[in-house]
């Protein structure tokens, strides 16, 4: 297994270039670790990486759980595995865009519902500490619990506790998981529509 980690520009939020990479609504970043990223490190470090998208996972926290999600959403092509972390699926996505004019909140609120299934495999895990003013920008569409139990919601997922204290946060050995989970070879693959 290669982890392979990529630094944000920078910043935080709309405006920002961190907001313009991970969290615009298109498949630009997936196309850019693909064409750019992935290449230079097949050269440098002498590996052959797979294509096939059963073999690869797209993996984020916060801002990166989001651009993990979106990777494979728009690229499922590239990626049918996707671990994120207390995923930012709020409305951070700079600059605006009028296709996705709520950012990642499109996901559960217009993107799910009545797209066509894709074969993703999905691994999300939320803990509600990291976010102590969900709303602070005042939009309805900054509280990470909200936009994870939505979309929890449109997957038929009915395990998500109400309750966000019951989420906690990760341990390692959760993490270990996670990946094991998502990269396994010849595992099943879950669709998400």
């Amino acid at each position: 297994m290669i982890a392979i980690g990529i630094a944000s520009g920078g910043g935080d939020a709309q405006g920002s270039e961190r907001g313009l990479e991970y969290n615009t609504m298109s498949g630009l970043y997936a196309e850019f670790v693909e064409k750019q990223v992935l290449p230079r490190v097949e050269a440098e470090a002498n590996v052959k990486l797979t294509h096939d998208p059963d073999g690869r996972a797209t993996m984020g926290l916060s801002s990166g759980g989001c651009a993990a999600l979106v990777m494979a959403w728009y690229h499922p092509d590239l990626y049918h595995r996707v671990l994120a972390y207390s995923a930012d699926l709020s409305n951070q996505q700079w600059p605006y865009n009028p296709e996705t004019p709520h950012g990642a909140w499109e996901f559960p609120e217009h993107l799910f519902p009545g797209s066509p299934v894709k074969p993703i495999r999905l691994w999300m895990e939320l803990g509600d500490a990291n976010v102590l003013n969900p709303n602070v920008m005042r939009d309805n569409m900054h509280d990470y619990m909200a936009a994870h139990q939505r979309l929890a919601a449109e997957l038929g997922n009915t395990d998500l506790p109400e309750s966000r204290e019951a989420l906690g946060v990760c341990s390692a050995i959760t993490v270990l998981g996670a990946i094991c989970y998502a990269t396994l070879a010849g595992s099943e693959t879950m669709s998400i529509a």
